[in-house]
This record gives C-alpha cells, sequence and structure tokens, in this order.
C-alpha cells in the first residue's frame, strides 16, 4: 500500500540525535537511504523534505479526459526514460514499474530560423524534405553539427578540466560559440532552443564546456535530444514518475520520512574535526516557529546546488563549494499538459511534436511553444504536453497562459487544438524548495567549482543529479548520485560497500581528477599565436617596402 504524499497527517518531528540525516525526499536522497539501510537496517536514518510531498522535481498530477475518465499523467520537467539510462531503467524493474514507449508516428513541425513553419518525419529532415530549407542553412547545420559532435565525445565527464580547450570553452557561452561559427540564423536558433528545453535557460546564459560535459554525459547529442532509438525521450512509465519516490518511501518505511521540514542551518560541533557530528536546525514549513535540532554523524544533501545555497553552513564552506552553489542558478521549465477527447493530430498525420523558437515578423512579439509532444496515455486518452518560453510568460496568469498556448498549438494543429478537456501548467520557478527545473545550470567561468561538486565535505555528502556522472539532470543521473552518496555514509560508518558506486566518488583512492586549472608558466606564454605573428610580419614587411618606395 503506497503511503500518502503530502504533509497533513505524517510524522512530527522533534530534536533528536540519528546516524544519518539525508535532506531532500526525490529520488536520489530516498536512493541514498534505501541503500544504507539496506546494508544497516539497524542504522537510525531520518529523510525530511521542506516540501508537502515526495517526489522531487517529479510530480504526477491528475486529469480529466476522454470518456470522462480521470488520468495520470506528469507535469515534472523529466517523465521519459532512455533506454541507455542503466541506473533509472534497473531501478523501474526493482520497482516493478510498467512502461511504454513514446509516439512519434508521423510528420513533425518545426519554425526555427524563420517564421515559415517546415514539415518532416524523422530526427533529421530526409532528402526530399531539404528543400525547405535554403543551401546556406544546410551546409551551416551539417558543418557545425559535426563539429560539436566531435567536441562531445573529445570531452571527460569526469575528468573535465582535463579536457582539450576545457579552460577555453569556460570562459565561453554556447551562445558565443554557436554564433561565432554560424552563417545562418537557423543555426543560432537551434542552439537557443537545445539549451532552452534541456536545461531551461537561454543560450546565453551557460558555460559552453558545462554544455559539453553534461551531453557527453548522456552519450552524444542525438541521445539526449531525440524520442527514438537511444534517445532520452523514448520510454513513459505507466502511472507517472512520482511513484518511483512513493515506492521507496514504502521500502524505506514511511515513518522515517518527514515532510514540510526546511533544512535552515548545518554546524559541526567540533569545529577543528572532520568526522564531527553535524547539528541541523529544521524548521516545520506548516508552523514556522517549530525548531528541531538533528544531530548527525553523516549528512546527505540530496538536493540541488541552488537549494544548497539556501542553507546557513557554519563554519563557512569551502570557497568552491560556495562558489557553486551561489553561482549555479536552476533551470525554468514552465510545463503544460492539455487533455482531449480524440488524438485529432494523429487523424491527420502529425506526431503532435512541434519545436518552435515562439518567435515571429514581429519584433515584439514571442508565442509561448518551444517543445511539444504527444502525451497520449498507455490507456489511449489523448493528451499534449510541453515546454513553453518562460521567460516571456512566466510572469503571465495561467488563463493567459492557456489562451495563448491553445492558439499556438492551433496555428500548427488546426482549431481542433482550442477546445480542451483539460488544462493544467507548472511553473516550477514558483515551487518552494526546487525553484526551478530540471537542473542546476553553470554560468561562463564556474567550472573550475563544479569540479568538485561530488566532493564531500567533512561529514557532509552530496547527492542530486547534478552530481552524477551519467545522464546528469535526468533521473536515471539521480539514481547514480544516489547510490554513490549512500555508499560514501557506509564507507565511513565502517559498513561494507559496492565499490562500483563509488568508481568517480572522491572517496575513491583511485578517482584524482584535476581539480584546478592550469595556470603555469610551462604553458606556452605567448599570447599572440604563431599564425599571427606570420600576418604581422608581413603587414610589417609590406609596409616597410612601400616606405623604401616612396623615399
Amino acid at each position: 500500500m503506497t503511503g500518502p504524499d503530502i504533509g497533513t497527517g505524517t510524522n512530527l518531528l522533534t530534536s533528536q540525535d540519528c546516524d544519518v540525516i539525508v535532506v531532500g525526499a526525490g529520488i536520489s536522497g530516498l536512493i541514498a537511504a534505501k541503500e544504507i539501510l539496506k546494508a544497516d537496517p539497524q542504522s537510525k536514518v531520518l529523510v525530511i523534505e521542506g516540501k508537502d510531498r515526495v517526489g522531487g522535481r517529479t510530480h504526477t498530477v491528475e486529469l480529466k479526459c476522454a470518456g470522462g475518465e480521470i488520468e495520470k499523467w506528469d507535469v515534472g520537467g523529466r517523465q521519459w526514460v532512455g533506454k541507455t539510462q542503466i541506473h533509472i531503467l534497473d531501478l523501474i524493474k526493482e520497482l516493478d514499474l510498467e512502461t511504454y514507449n513514446q509516439y512519434t508516428d508521423g510528420i513533425k513541425l518545426m519554425q526555427i530560423g524563420s517564421s515559415k513553419k517546415r514539415k518532416y518525419t524523422s530526427s533529421l529532415p530526409k532528402a526530399e524534405e531539404i528543400g525547405q530549407f535554403s543551401i546556406f542553412e544546410f551546409l551551416d547545420f551539417l558543418k557545425s553539427y559535426t563539429k560539436i559532435r566531435n567536441l562531445i565525445a573529445s570531452t571527460d565527464v569526469k575528468d573535465f578540466l582535463a579536457s582539450p580547450k576545457a579552460k577555453e570553452y569556460d570562459t565561453i557561452t554556447v551562445k558565443e560559440w554557436f554564433e561565432k561559427r554560424a552563417n545562418t540564423r537557423f543555426f543560432v536558433d537551434v542552439a537557443d532552443m537545445i539549451t532552452r528545453t534541456v536545461f531551461g535557460v537561454p543560450a546565453a546564459r551557460m558555460s559552453f564546456l558545462y554544455f559539453l560535459v553534461y551531453i557527453k554525459s548522456g552519450g552524444n547529442l542525438d541521445d539526449v535530444l531525440e524520442s527514438t532509438n537511444t534517445g532520452a525521450q523514448v520510454i513513459k512509465i505507466v502511472g507517472g514518475t512520482q511513484q518511483i519516490s512513493k515506492k521507496l518511501c514504502d521500502i524505506i518505511g514511511w515513518d522515517k520520512i518527514y515532510l514540510n521540514q526546511a533544512l535552515l542551518k548545518l554546524k559541526f560541533l567540533e569545529e577543528n574535526d572532520d568526522e564531527s557530528p553535524v547539528e541541523a536546525v529544521v524548521q516545520n514549513t506548516l508552523d514556522e516557529t517549530k525548531l528541531s535540532k538533528i544531530t548527525a554523524k553523516r549528512v546527505i544533501l540530496a538536493i540541488s546546488p541552488t537549494e544548497c545555497s539556501r542553507v546557513r553552513f557554519h563554519p563557512s564552506l569551502p570557497f568552491d563549494k560556495k562558489q557553486l552553489f551561489d553561482g549555479s542558478p536552476q533551470g525554468n521549465l514552465l510545463k503544460f499538459l492539455v487533455t482531449y477527447e480524440t488524438a485529432f493530430w494523429r487523424e491527420k498525420g502529425f506526431s503532435g511534436e512541434i519545436l518552435s523558437t515562439g518567435f515571429t515578423e514581429n519584433p515584439r512579439e514571442t508565442r509561448p511553444l518551444n517543445l511539444v509532444f504527444d502525451a497520449t496515455s498507455n490507456s489511449g486518452k489523448p493528451a499534449l504536453v510541453g515546454f513553453i518560453n518562460n521567460e516571456i510568460w512566466s510572469d503571465s496568469t495561467q488563463e493567459a497562459r492557456k489562451e495563448a498556448i491553445l492558439q499556438d498549438l492551433s496555428s500548427f494543429l488546426g482549431d481542433e487544438a482550442l477546445k480542451p478537456l483539460d488544462y493544467i501548467d507548472k511553473d516550477w520557478q514558483q515551487e518552494m524548495f526546487t525553484g526551478g527545473c530540471p537542473v542546476s545550470v553553470v554560468p561562463a567561468g564556474n567550472m573550475g567549482a563544479y569540479a568538485r561538486v561530488r566532493e564531500p565535505w567533512k561529514t557532509i555528502h552530496f547527492a542530486g543529479t547534478e552530481t552524477a556522472t551519467m545522464w546528469i539532470g535526468y533521473m536515471s543521473g539521480a539514481v547514480q548520485s544516489g547510490l554513490r552518496a549512500g555508499h560514501e555514509v557506509l564507507l565511513k560508518l565502517g559498513k561494507d560497500v559496492n565499490w562500483d558506486y563509488l568508481e568517480d566518488s572522491f572517496l575513491n583512492a583511485k578517482y584524482k581528477p584535476q581539480l584546478e586549472w592550469d595556470n603555469s608558466y610551462k604553458r606556452d606564454s605567448t599570447i599572440i599565436s604563431v599564425k599571427s605573428l606570420f600576418l604581422i610580419s608581413i603587414f610589417i614587411g609590406i609596409a616597410y617596402f612601400v616606405k623604401l618606395r616612396m623615399f
């Protein structure tokens, strides 16, 4: 019997001692707690969560649908699973969850590079569909797409500071890299669409090196973007993704889960002792006058870097940790779901997939749609799911967003889109103790701090999908990070561990990544390149020759 996911009537947290306190009842925190209790059932583990539900960045809701029925859909930032996401696939199998495939048959629609709507039927336009694109757009895409695939392939996720040109790539944004190489508006728009739909931010706000690391953690660009083959948007879970966390709570025991509990402060009882117990000051969000003090041997922060920045630490965090937490804002996916009586787009031969910048010929107009998929349930209840331009529409009312989204859908799929059965959207930026979705984003210049994202500090360990090395930002990355953090704690508590989970842990003596940029003078200190020096020499020679001729 799956327990509740809201705080009404849940456990009352009181001041106490424990072995481990886990902060965050999302997938990563619950996986860590499960691993610790599986290895040592007698250990006292507490899981606290600021929200009134478990699930973190997964959230499943009920909507009215065809036939007068009610069905469950996901409004979380990540609802899909890819065939190469081994950690979440193993968990789905362990929890005995049923899956089904994303619907992709039919014509896809694209509005990128201009206001013209273009049609295609595969991951990339086929030969007979290329005529919709100019020769310059086609060559631009072909050249630069090949280049970026090669850069991704050369990036080492576990030791990215040592990757080729890593320091240079951390000084520029994704937009700067694409603009420098693009000859058409189309390819610049492609870059912005990738970052908006995958990360929830414009391309101008992200380190290009972080972009390379993130994509490489999922394999390659096709794996991250596609909804077929090995793409990240291939598989869906019947009944929604939030049940993953609920089922993990069933295993852990709901008596160990404390909702509506916000972590305010972490204080080491012995400031100069690296193995010091930690005192956690926790506030009840339903009654802010109620504070609890929990003393723990070990702490796991299974929350995003952004949320870590809201915690007060005593003594203060090391410089790189603070730089990372303070300087890694959350992306903000604004997601919508709309249900219909019939899948009218399928009847017209469309897959339901739409990719759009939202830009038009009007410089002051930005339409809402960025990305849309068919969201028809496993039982055949028709629906569409999508992500919208959050910067423009986040401050609008839900009613205004609904009207604009339906109008935009109708411009692509027909007037039937104007007659939904039910509608919901979720602005993750507005959710307390999450502050955005799907992932924290590292801006240019902060990757030196990100290199230490998994490094424990004294008796505090760090989990969350941002700390993964496989499928960063996805549910699979959350599982991997929870396994690592849980076994780090077990190692420090003197218990048996699975070293496969500690392959990329800073507690593994074999894992020795580069943690500082190489600023030494052993590197070539010549600012002017050989090519530039050659051109300058030619220029000086020509000037000298002209001077001789003139005088």
